[in-house]
C-alpha cells in the first residue's frame, strides 16, 4: 500500500471512529487530523479531548524531526480541543502518527518510548511502517497511563484497521 492510499483509508477510519477529520498543517507539514471528546467515569470522571494527527515522513527521518512533530501535535490538540479549560478533570491526548514506507530504527525507538511531562496533555507517538504493515506505539506511558487502553484501542481502530484491509 502506498502512503497516500493509506492516509485516504485513515480518513475513513477517523469518520467511523467518531473523529472529525480535517486537513491541517502541523510543524510545517501537511497532516490529516481528527478529534473528539470522551467522558468516562473510569477515568475518575475526566473528559479527554483526543486528537489524531497523521503525516508522512521519509524513512530516514531523524529524532529531532519526529520530536518536533510530536510537540507541535500536542500544541495543535490543545488549541483545537473545542473549548473548556485543562485541569484535573479535563485533558488532551495527541496521537501523533508518522507514516513511512518502511520504519527506520529511529522512528521505531521514538514510538516505543513514553513522552511528555506537560500538565493535562498526553503525547502519544505512533509510527506506521507500510512495508511490513506494522504500527508501533509506546509500551508504557509516563503521564496519562489511565488512558492507555483507550488510546491503544483508538490506534487499532484508526491506524491499524486500514492495514488489515489493504
Amino acid at each position: 500500500m502506498e502512503v497516500d492510499e493509506y492516509i485516504d483509508e485513515v480518513h475513513g477510519s477517523l469518520l467511523s471512529s467518531g473523529l472529525e477529520p480535517t486537513d491541517t498543517f502541523v510543524a510545517g507539514r501537511s497532516a490529516l487530523a481528527g478529534r473528539r471528546s470522551d467522558f468516562r467515569w473510569r477515568w475518575f470522571g475526566s473528559r479527554l479531548h483526543t486528537a489524531v494527527l497523521v503525516t508522512r515522513f521519509e524513512d530516514g527521518a531523524g529524532r529531532d524531526m519526529l520530536d518536533a512533530f510530536l510537540a507541535a501535535a500536542v500544541t495543535w490538540a490543545v488549541e483545537h480541543r473545542g473549548g473548556g479549560s485543562l485541569g484535573l478533570q479535563s485533558g488532551v491526548a495527541a496521537v501523533a502518527a508518522v507514516v513511512m514506507p518502511d520504519l527506520s530504527p529511529q522512528a521505531r525507538a521514538w514510538a516505543t518510548e513514553p513522552h511528555g511531562r506537560r500538565f493535562a496533555a498526553v503525547a502519544y507517538p505512533v509510527a506506521v511502517g507500510l512495508g511490513r504493515g506494522e504500527v508501533v506505539q509506546p509500551k508504557r506511558m509516563l503521564i496519562g497511563a489511565i488512558f492507555t487502553p483507550f488510546l491503544r484501542g483508538l490506534v487499532g481502530d484508526v491506524l491499524g484497521a486500514p492495514l488489515a484491509t489493504g
